[in-house]
Formats: structure tokens, sequence, C-alpha cells
């Protein structure tokens, strides 16, 4: 009985040792691409960054307009407005 209990409370110390690890290892990854960035930002000239706007604006407008109108047609109950309803749910698109 002692040695399972001494083997589960060696399991859970080695756990959360590897857990601290693992925090640790995003924090320092963190910090060093947040200090990368920083270098990164300091080096662009004024077209430089509207290119990058450019593109930015480019590639991530459609993502945002198509999130919001996926929550807007699915925010609402069934059968409450024509050919909306929940998401995972089919929406049949005649009128009563």
């Amino acid at each position: 009985m002692e040695n399972s209990i001494r083997k589960v409370r060696q399991t859970f110390l080695a756990m959360k040792a590897i857990r601290k690890r693992k925090i640790l290892t995003a924090v320092l990854a963190c910090a060093l691409a947040f200090t990368t960035i920083r270098h990164q930002a300091e080096a662009l000239n004024a077209a430089e960054a509207r290119t990058v706007a450019e593109e930015a604006y480019i590639y991530f407008y459609p993502l945002v307009i198509m999130d919001v109108s996926r929550k807007r047609f699915t925010n609402v109950e069934p059968g409450k407005m024509f050919a909306r309803g929940p998401m995972k749910t089919f929406s049949h698109p005649r009128r009563p």
C-alpha cells in the first residue's frame, strides 16, 4: 500500500515538474518572440509599414467579415428568421 502511494506521489511530483518546465519554456519563447518583434518593428520604414498594413488588410478583412456574418446568421432561435438558425443544425430555407 505504501509503495503504491509513494509511486503515485512520485508520478505527481514528476508531472508537476514537467508542467513547470513547459510553462517556463512558453514564457521564455514569448519573451524572445516579443523582443524579436520589437527589433523588427523598429527596422521598418514608412513604405514597408504601409505594404505590411495593406497585405494584412487584404488577408484578414474577408476572414473578419465571414466570422461576423456567421455569428449574425447563427445567433438566432430556430425558426425565428428565414434561412437562419443555430450552429450545427439544419435550417430549411422554405417559408412556412
